[in-house]
């Protein structure tokens, strides 16, 4: 199942999330949200915060970081 993590949930704790469950990504926000809110921070968006703002970027809540909108394609669309 996707996983999801509160906005203000601090980053250090989004990543201790993604390590424990063996995931790369979450979807930030509320899963009942229909109204677009609901972003996603990977791995990397994370590491890059960290490099970019340093220790500080920890403490960051993870819906600061999260990449919104989401784009989405129904589950038949051919993709290539």
């Amino acid at each position: 199942p996707p996983a999801f993590a509160p906005a203000d949930l601090a980053v250090r704790d989004a990543l201790a999330n993604l390590v424990d469950a063996k995931i790369s990504s979450l979807f930030v926000g509320d899963p009942a949200d229909e109204a677009g809110r609901v972003g996603i921070a990977t791995e990397r968006d994370l590491l890059r915060a960290v490099r970019r703002e340093g220790a500080a970027a920890l403490d960051k809540p993870v819906g600061d970081i999260a990449t919104r909108p989401l784009v989405t394609v129904p589950a038949d669309a051919l993709v290539y």
